[in-house]
């Protein structure tokens, strides 16, 4: 069971709350529990007030230019 939780989701109609946390809702509207708990706007707030980035990339990003390489 669990090992078919683990695969790829291609059922574009998909509840998927196990893993991925969202929900299609029709054409273009999705469900997301982290955005209805405040979770995204939280992590962006913080970002902006401290000007660290919470995503790994962009995290990575910033250390690239702080150092001139990019």
């Amino acid at each position: 069971m669990l090992s078919k939780l683990m695969g790829k989701v291609w059922n574009r109609g998909a509840v998927q709350f196990a893993l991925g946390g969202f929900m299609k809702l029709g054409p273009g509207l999705t469900f997301s529990w982290k955005r209805a708990l405040g979770v995204t706007k939280a992590k962006r707030s913080i970002a902006k007030a401290t000007g660290i980035p919470t995503s790994k990339s962009g995290r990575r990003a910033k250390v690239g230019r702080w150092m001139g390489m990019k």
